[in-house]
């Protein structure tokens, strides 16, 4: 199962530290920086809900500098696209 996080900051300097610490979890396969409510985006991989909540509660919110994360869970891929410009 899939899910995207938002992550927000407790101070956005911070965010190349974080970085360091969300490669070091190999369920997180995608951080991007993005504008609006969050700092961060993420996309987490997990086997099932209860590894996710592992992820979540016990891996991410424990990075020192992250306020707070805000998750959708993934039901689907309707389609995904490359493309060269």
């Amino acid at each position: 199962m899939g899910a995207f996080t938002g992550l927000s900051l407790e101070k956005d300097h911070d965010s190349s530290r974080i970085i360091a610490e969300l490669k070091k979890i190999p369920e997180v396969t995608e951080c991007y920086y993005i504008t609006g409510n969050y700092t961060l985006y993420v996309k987490i991989i997990a086997r099932n809900h209860e590894h996710m909540r592992q992820l979540l509660y016990e891996k991410i919110d424990n990075i020192p500098g992250i306020a707070k994360t805000d998750s959708l869970i993934e039901l689907g891929c309707a389609f995904k696209r490359n493309i060269i410009l």
